[in-house]
């Protein structure tokens, strides 16, 4: 049997690369090559293999394309947009929304991406960010003390309410700081948070503005997350706040003292700025 061969000059001028996509139409071979519990005739599917080794021409070192099963959804769900759901993203590429699951993945033989084109070689650089770190968040996603959980319990449910309204949707992303990131404290002592909103630089810019155009829709979310915390037995919220994307720096995210908090069902935006503020 010959071995399989590879011809990365090829598979360069076809145009892929990392979250190039491919589906029946583009790539039948690609296609067929799929495992059958991953052959959807309406879905696409995802590269996630590094450029490094996706297009490494020796097939002994770096045999197989990484890829990831994006099934074609009505309609886009906040709670799992910008990468804040570790297991689930939902993201619009060219007009198709589409849900992709972390467990939908796998490996077939990258031989046959030089004699077939993508059906979508390359994305936006943002999109294409949004998707790596998606992806690596997998392995760096915080996980709190188990009795901070147990403390937060049915309050989740009223915080996916809160987080669910304009502002909320609105949020890119929710920082926490806690005084004990790793043990469980014992039950006379309270962990006490800060809780940090992220927006982007328009909406951060509506909030500093409320003060003056007479609307309290950011300090009105505020004062409900701080409400329901206040509802919470053996967790003390110092301090709830927004902050601009553009003035959140390195330092603060790798400095160990805010991480990023993600749940699996709560979710801060949905895709876009507060509207009529």
């Amino acid at each position: 049997m010959m071995e399989p061969s590879f011809d990365r000059k090829a598979a360069i001028s076809l145009g892929w690369r990392q979250c190039s996509i491919f589906n029946l139409m583009s790539s039948p071979k690609l296609y067929n090559s799929l495992p059958a519990h991953h052959k959807f005739t309406t879905a696409f599917y995802m590269v996630l293999s590094h450029p490094c080794s996706l297009l490494n021409a020796n097939l002994e070192n770096e045999p197989t394309l990484e890829y990831v099963v994006c099934q074609p959804i009505d309609k886009i769900n906040g709670n799992s947009t910008f990468g804040k759901n570790p297991r689930v993203l939902h993201i619009d590429i060219d007009g198709n929304n589409l849900e992709v699951k972390q467990k939908d993945r796998g490996f077939i033989c990258k031989s046959l991406i030089d004699e077939e084109a993508p059906a979508i070689p390359a994305l936006p650089i943002a999109k294409e960010s949004l998707i790596t770190r998606w992806m690596a968040n997998r392995y760096i996603t915080t996980a709190l003390p188990d009795q901070f959980e147990e403390r937060l319990g049915k309050q989740k449910d009223k915080l996916s309410k809160a987080f669910n309204n304009e502002v909320g949707k609105a949020c890119k992303s929710v920082y926490i700081n806690l005084n004990e990131f790793i043990l469980d404290l014992s039950q006379t002592e309270d962990y006490k948070c800060i809780i940090v909103f992220m927006l982007n630089a328009e909406d951060y810019e509506a909030y500093f503005d409320e003060e003056d155009n007479g609307k309290t829709l950011f300090n009105d979310f505020l004062k409900r997350i701080s409400v329901i915390f206040s509802t919470v037995e053996g967790i003390a919220l110092t301090k709830a706040m927004f902050v601009s994307e553009k003035s959140f720096t390195v330092h603060q995210m790798e400095s160990g003292q805010l991480k990023r908090w993600q749940f699996d069902y709560i979710s801060i935006a949905k895709g876009g700025s507060i509207s009529n503020v």
